[in-house]
């Protein structure tokens, strides 16, 4: 998403990033004090948070990293 929400606030658009940082913890990114980004701290596996996220979204954009390294593989 790195490159993908600088692109969409350049176009004017109002992005919510999610993150439960299970892996990394906080990062800091160079958009995080746009004033038309809001980093929430959740899981996507959480049904009713993105319920309201997304209630007044045109579009959701689904982007997920696995994790795992090496165990991945068969």
């Amino acid at each position: 998403m790195g490159y993908l929400v600088p692109e969409l606030l350049a176009a004017g658009h109002e992005v919510i990033g999610l993150d439960n940082f299970s892996k990394y913890g906080p990062v800091a990114r160079s958009y995080d004090s746009h004033p038309r980004y809001r980093l929430v701290e959740g899981d996507a596996k959480d049904a009713r948070l993105l319920t309201e996220l997304a209630a007044d979204c045109d579009q959701v954009v689904a982007w997920a990293a696995m994790i795992g390294g090496i165990s991945y593989f068969p």
